[in-house]
Order: structure tokens, then sequence, then C-alpha cells
């Protein structure tokens, strides 16, 4: 609907917040591209985010400890991609295109990063970090549950407030002011519920 000009809450309607249903339209688009069923260009699409998902994820842990314990490194890599292709029930409802789908490949990644010691990130580590908190809270505000976790954690082993002032965290809260107003100007039926 979104690719053939559809408009959100005129054209269909959802509770939820609307950045899944526009990165879901990338399979839409790949469908008319290529003039195949868009149930399978979502499907070839969902899996493709997962491939690659497990594939910067790893790229991303080898930069960590854990890489030097190969059996852990893969254990954690085959745990990312069960999580992902297997998920209950994933197969049986067509669940691959949703808000969860998207939440796991953000989530895996920003976990990914926060397993490597942080001192050895750089500062172009810290933007991607700062950009998954944000897309991760934009899917579902209930979502940024794993953010908060994540930035606790630093704040306790650092013992200072001063570690959640950092540049992760002022992307973080750029992207989610930005995406408010874009909800506030592009979506004003959805706050209007």
């Amino acid at each position: 609907i979104i690719t053939a000009g559809g408009k959100y809450y005129w054209d269909f309607f959802d509770f939820n917040l609307p950045l899944a249903f526009y990165l879901t339209s990338g399979s839409g688009l790949l469908a008319k591209i290529f003039l195949i069923n868009p149930i399978i260009a979502l499907e070839i699409f969902s899996n493709l985010v997962g491939i690659f998902t497990i594939y910067f994820s790893a790229r991303i842990l080898r930069s960590s400890e854990i890489y030097k314990d190969i059996t852990l490194f893969n254990i954690l890599i085959l745990s990312f991609a069960c999580g992902f292709f297997l998920r209950v029930f994933t197969l049986q409802f067509n669940e691959f295109g949703t808000k969860s789908t998207y939440f796991l490949a953000f989530a895996y990644t920003y976990i990914s990063y926060h397993l490597i010691a942080e001192n050895r990130l750089k500062t172009f580590d810290q933007v991607l970090i700062g950009f998954l908190a944000a897309l991760i809270f934009c899917l579902k505000p209930h979502y940024g549950i794993l953010v908060i976790a994540f930035e606790v954690k630093k704040l306790l082993e650092k013992k200072s407030l001063k570690a959640g002032f950092c540049l992760r965290n002022y992307i973080t809260f750029s992207l989610l002011l930005a995406y408010l107003l874009l909800l506030f100007t592009a979506f004003p039926e959805y706050l209007q519920l």
C-alpha cells in the first residue's frame, strides 16, 4: 500500500509506529522491480535482513574479547541465527517482516557492539550504536528497555552519571527527537488517536 502511494492512517490503520511499515516497503519495491509475488519478496527481504544481521554481528564481534574464544564466538553467532530464523511460530504465522524481525536485526547488532570494550570503539561505532538504539526505540518504545538496560549497566560499571553523556546517547536522543518531530508533521493522525 505504501509503495503504491498509500498514506499511513488514511489508507490503512494500525496502532504501531510507522517505522516498521516503511522498512517493510523495501520488499514491496523489490516485488515491483523483479515482478514477483509480494509475499515471496517479503520472505526474501526478511531472510536477507537476517543474513546481513548475522554477518555484521560476526564482523563486529571479531573486535571483541569474545573472538579469542572461538567456541564462545560460534555459539553466540549460532544463537543469533537460531533466534532470528527459528523463532516460535514465525514460519506458521508468517511473522517475517514484522516489528520483531527488525527489532532482532537492530538488537543483535546493538548487543554485538556492547560486547566490545568501550575504549576499542571508534567514533563511527559510537554513532552506529546511537543510531541502532534510536531505531530500537522507534519501532516500539518498550523495545527500548534493552537499550536502557545496557546504558544502566554502563553507568553502574563507571559509577558516574557522566558516563551517560556520550556521543552514542547524544545521537540516540537527537534521532528520537527528529522522529518525534516527523510524527507530528508527517503523521498527525497517529497522534490524534
